[in-house]
């Protein structure tokens, strides 16, 4: 539910940036709240979960899961927000998409500055469109089979043996949902690994000291020195002199 929740609060930044032309900075300024949001809900669920007693085992995979004993648990606390979070992203995605095609003849602009800030656009755009569709689709489908067993759940309880009509749940159905919950985290790995988020984790294991921080080659700085002089024929004729200087003190002479 948590990532469900992450792709909520993505489809909300892309809705803002899109649709209401939100800056980066204006929408970083918010990141706290949606940080809090993202983990805050999920974090509310599991207690809920928690103090309600309703943990238990899928059959089929054996790990812990919500709602495979109870039909409404299942309803109230996988079914309904799973549907809620996919509704609610696809729309904003949507409405984002059609805001940006619907201005998209006045970013064509003859500067460098709006040909590279087009195309930066276009490949966020580009982006966000790819994981859109590898998520949606997923998704829908682990939200149809959360509707099936649902749906069907009472009935196959309540299956009366050696009887004509008897409905069994389909197997594929299920694997089918496994399947596609993990294609959603492969996809959302996919989107969080960019070289950005490298470099980030890069600098956080610089920051702890974990690694060392690869020297940097300085540029030498060049210093002019004047080449020396040779000497004249004058100069050297007037190194070469030897000065005499006379004192007389009481009719001597004394040469230096």
């Amino acid at each position: 539910l948590r990532f469900n929740f992450r792709w909520v609060v993505l489809t909300i930044s892309w809705f803002l940036a899109a649709a209401l032309r939100w800056t980066h900075e204006r929408i970083q300024q918010h990141s706290s709240l949606f940080h809090l949001a993202g983990w805050g809900l999920p974090a509310a669920q599991t207690i809920a979960v928690l103090v309600l007693q309703d943990v238990d085992a899928d059959e089929l995979t054996g790990a812990c899961f919500v709602g495979n004993q109870n039909t409404k648990s299942l309803l109230t606390f996988v079914l309904v927000p799973q549907f809620l979070y996919l509704v609610l992203g696809a729309s904003l995605l949507l409405i984002g998409f059609l805001a940006l095609f619907r201005r998209r003849p006045q970013l064509k602009v003859a500067t460098a500055a709006a040909v590279a800030r087009r195309d930066k656009l276009e490949m966020t755009t580009m982006r966000l469109g790819v994981f859109g569709i590898l998520y949606t689709v997923p998704a829908t489908c682990v939200v149809a089979s959360l509707f099936y067993e649902y749906w069907s759940r009472e009935e196959w309880l309540l299956m009366v043996p050696n009887s004509n009509y008897q409905p069994r749940p389909s197997l594929w159905i299920f694997l089918l949902r496994l399947f596609m919950s993990l294609v959603v985290g492969i996809t959302a790995a996919g989107w969080v690994w960019s070289p950005k988020t490298l470099r980030a984790w890069r600098r956080l294991f610089y920051r702890f000291g974990q690694y060392k921080q690869a020297p940097v080659k300085c540029h030498p700085i060049q210093y002019y020195a004047p080449p020396p002089q040779p000497f004249t024929p004058s100069q050297r004729s007037h190194h070469g002199h030897k000065s005499h200087r006379k004192h007389r003190k009481h009719g001597s002479e004394t040469t230096v």
